[in-house]
């Protein structure tokens, strides 16, 4: 490692200490507390991100939240609002058959009515299956129809999906990013009064995927770095760092979490 960026975490540290100390009285205070971490299942895909997505989006679901969550979801994906009024039972882990080539499977999280479906892939940590996306598309168009079911590739950025998961076909899907686009969806669902039950609840996964999006730094804390890193005599060790964040991002995740990478 080069002297300058030795030198530039060096500065960074006595902002990390602090914020650090920050965490602890926080945590001692009882600010901390996240219902999800405390049954560590952060970056469970599905006993929490698929199951309570799902349910969120299921207007029979006994949240009191009725359609609105799963309206504003349809919106997102671009679609009117009544694209499905109504969900089928069995929304997540949905079997479809034994997997071959092309065909069979289990559907994460599937949205149906008598007209229209969605299918949702819904990505954490785990990698992508062989021809994993080809084979739920081949499902919707079977039991729905081309034009009657939507694909959703749902992961924590916004990722493409795998050329191996594609199967070397071409057909549409819509990509969705826990980053952007459903902890938004989120924070619109927490903001109406009065307040009910499920807006605790929903607070409290607000928190876990800014924590697994790295969106949970204090905002004094992420503009002291920003100031630091960007002084005229870091400028150039940042641009560095910089350039280096994927491989960065990719060996910190393995490191942290080395039995989910290939789920």
């Amino acid at each position: 490692m080069s002297n300058s960026i030795k030198d530039l975490l060096s500065q960074l540290l006595p902002l990390h200490y602090a914020e650090q100390e920050r965490l602890k009285k926080e945590k001692e205070e009882g600010k901390c507390f996240n219902v999800f971490s405390a049954l560590n299942m952060c970056s469970d895909e599905v006993r929490l991100h698929s199951r309570l997505l799902a349910t969120l989006l299921n207007p029979k679901a006994n949240h009191g939240l009725g359609n609105e969550f799963l309206k504003l979801f349809l919106i997102a994906l671009g679609l009117p609002e009544n694209y499905i009024t109504h969900c089928k039972e069995q929304i997540v882990e949905r079997p479809i058959g034994e997997v071959t080539e092309t065909t069979g499977g289990r559907i994460d999280i599937i949205l149906e009515d008598r007209e229209h479906a969605v299918i949702i892939e819904n990505k954490i940590y785990a990698g992508d299956q062989p021809n994993q996306l080809l084979r739920y598309h081949n499902y919707g168009i079977k039991t729905f129809g081309e034009n009657n079911f939507k694909l959703v590739y749902l992961t924590l950025y916004g990722s493409d999906p795998s050329a191996s998961s594609l199967g070397g076909a071409h057909f549409n899907f819509i990509k969705l990013s826990y980053a952007q686009d459903i902890l938004k969806l989120l924070e619109k669902l927490v903001k109406p009064q009065p307040v009910k039950p499920v807006h605790h609840t929903i607070k409290d996964y607000i928190t876990i995927i800014k924590q697994l999006t790295h969106q949970d730094m204090d905002t004094k804390y992420q503009q002291s770095i920003i100031e630091e890193a960007i002084k005229y005599d870091n400028i150039d060790v940042t641009s560095e760092l910089l350039l280096l964040q994927e491989q960065i991002g990719d060996k910190l995740r393995r490191l942290k979490f080395p039995t989910l990478i290939n789920r």
